[in-house]
């Protein structure tokens, strides 16, 4: 009998247990959820407005686990899944929140989001129109459940800077990035070479949008120019472009802009970006003068946006009309280093064939800087040009004509830097084959540096005297002793014994420079004919070697080439 009791007594045992396994195991708490899921997108149409959210609790009231706790207000930046309490944001100072529970503790409740809105903060600091924000709610168990949507705020146009559009022609950026620009923008002070063109844009962001591409609640922009006195002469300022309408996307220097914001970036919302094109080509008459300007953007408030007021923005600029900053550089770019208060002394020869050359350019042009694409002056418009009044008379046989540009390096190699890097060299060459006649005569020239088709920032650069020598010519390709001989009226072996470096008088160098015979000065007067007749000379040779005594005498100081013949019969 006691066998059969404890048997019976074990299987009562583990029965009851059993059942308190079942009836006794603590019930898991349910975590809050909210209704509906998902609120619908909110738009602060107003100044300060108001949203009632429902959220709920399985668990009963009753328990901690079923009474809700409290709510936050968190935000996420854009491109990312990081987050922070909504008051520790660029929106500080702009918004300003508060979050009731009603009833509080209760597993069911409904949570009173009151959100205003300060217009006069500063709207600088918001790095964005709208934001992705996630209610929060944590109940006694310490489960917790979000729900989020988009919040947008009405924020007045900004301006955008410059930047190069990426990809087929969509403004694309960093929306939590401080950096907001556009394809050649205005910058705040240009300078303008006179007779260039120069193009560029004001660009403002709409900055108010509903997150859809048709966005029914976004601004339409109107941009105004403000200037005192007035709009300068040559200047052109086009239509305002951008704004949901396709028929005002001329290019795409006005269009519409993908931003992506959200946990992840997985959603997309839309905003317009407003151009006005300037475009400004200075005449010659405005060189040394500024302008500054002014553009405003005005909103105009969708009527979904009720009486929330309409705000600007101003963009103002200056544009300044310059002259080249022309440089003529010195040796060993340019073969003489002229200076103005130094004129530089060169001899030369009869028949001789020079060429100098001089080096210059636009010192504007190796000003980066001043070169962008952006800011203004154009690289490479101006060529420099040298010039001498009236060089025929001045300079008989010379020529300033011969002229060519090097593309060259700020290093000033020519391939070791990006096209868009280098800067043209203009190359400009004295080119003077001296005639015969000009013996013992002196030519002072000067040169003036200008651009060459404006005639702008015309200077004195230097000064050249040459002095043509007497008894010396050049030998040309055709030149034999023989032919020198009949042109000078003298005789072959005359020269061969004036130059004794010849070892062939058959054979001379087109190099070389040829004495015609000795230099006598004389120290008191002789007759021409005494002259001619002492050193065996006919007067046409004479008067060919001594172009500079014209008269029957030879004065006190003056030097006779003298080439007397050496073969009786002459030439």
């Amino acid at each position: 009998m006691a066998g059969i009791r404890l048997h019976v007594f074990l299987r009562w045992n583990i029965a009851t247990s059993f059942i308190c396994l079942l009836a006794c195991r603590p019930v898991e708490a349910a975590a809050p959820f909210f209704d509906p899921q998902n609120p619908t997108d909110f738009f602060s149409a107003t100044e300060k407005f108001s949203v009632e959210i429902k959220v709920a609790d399985p668990d009963p009231s009753s328990t901690a686990a079923g009474q809700i706790l409290n709510a936050t207000l968190i935000s996420y930046h854009a491109r990312s899944a990081l987050y922070f309490p909504f008051g520790d944001n660029a929106f500080d100072g702009v918004l300003q929140y508060s979050i009731s529970l009603n009833p509080p503790q209760s597993n069911r409740s409904n949570i009173l989001l009151s959100l205003e809105f300060n217009r006069t903060s500063r709207m600088d600091i918001v790095p964005m129109p709208h934001w992705y924000v996630c209610l929060q709610v944590l109940d006694g168990s310490q489960s917790q459940a979000q729900s989020c949507f988009k919040f947008h705020v009405p924020v007045k146009p900004r301006i955008a800077q410059n930047c190069k559009l990426q990809g087929n022609g969509l403004f694309q950026r960093n929306p939590m990035s401080d950096t907001r620009c556009a394809l050649n923008a205005l910058q705040s002070s240009s300078k303008i070479g006179v007779g260039q063109s120069f193009e560029a844009f004001a660009y403002f962001e709409d900055l108010t949008s509903d997150g859809t591409e048709t966005c029914a609640l976004c601004d339409r922009l109107t941009i105004t120019v403000r200037s005192d006195p007035g709009l300068p002469n040559n200047l052109l300022l086009g239509p305002s472009y951008g704004g949901p309408e396709s028929t005002h996307w001329p290019s795409t220097r006005s269009n519409l802009v993908g931003v992506y914001y959200g946990v992840g970036a997985i959603q997309e919302s839309y905003q317009y970006l407003y151009s006005r094109r300037i475009l400004f080509k200075p005449d010659i008459e405005q060189v040394g003068l500024k302008y500054d300007l002014c553009l405003n953007a005005t909103e105009h408030h969708s009527s979904a946006l009720g009486s929330f007021p309409a705000a600007s923005a101003e963009q103002c600029f200056t544009l300044e009309v310059v002259r080249p900053d022309l440089k003529l550089f010195e040796q060993p770019r340019s073969d003489l280093n002229l200076n103005p208060a130094a004129p530089i002394n060169i001899t030369v020869h009869s028949r001789c064939r020079y060429s100098w050359k001089f080096a210059m350019s636009d010192k504007n042009d190796l000003n980066f800087r001043l070169t962008e694409p952006e800011a203004g002056y154009q690289r490479g418009h101006y060529t420099p040009n040298l010039s001498v009044d009236q060089l025929e008379m001045t300079l008989p046989g010379s020529s300033l004509a011969r002229k060519e540009k090097v593309l060259l390096c700020s290093d000033f190699s020519s391939v070791n830097c990006p096209v868009k890097d280098k800067f043209n060299l203009t190359i400009q060459y004295l080119d003077w084959t001296v005639p015969g006649g000009l013996e013992a005569r002196d030519f002072g020239v000067c040169f003036d540096m200008s651009d060459e088709v404006y005639m702008l920032g015309k200077q004195l650069v230097g000064c050249i005297n040459f002095h043509v020598e007497k008894c010396k010519t050049c030998v040309s390709p055709v030149d034999s002793l023989y032919s020198l001989a009949i042109d000078y009226q003298t005789d072959w072996l005359q020269l061969w014994g004036a130059n004794s470096m010849i070892r062939d008088p058959m054979h001379i160098t087109e190099t070389q420079v040829l004495n015609l015979g000795p230099l006598l000065e004389v120290y008191t007067p002789h007759s021409v004919d005494v002259v001619i007749k002492r050193f065996r000379m006919n007067e046409t040779s004479f008067r060919r070697l001594n172009p500079d005594i014209a008269g029957s005498v030879v004065l006190p100081g003056m030097q006779i080439c003298l080439a007397p013949l050496v073969c009786l019969q002459g030439v």
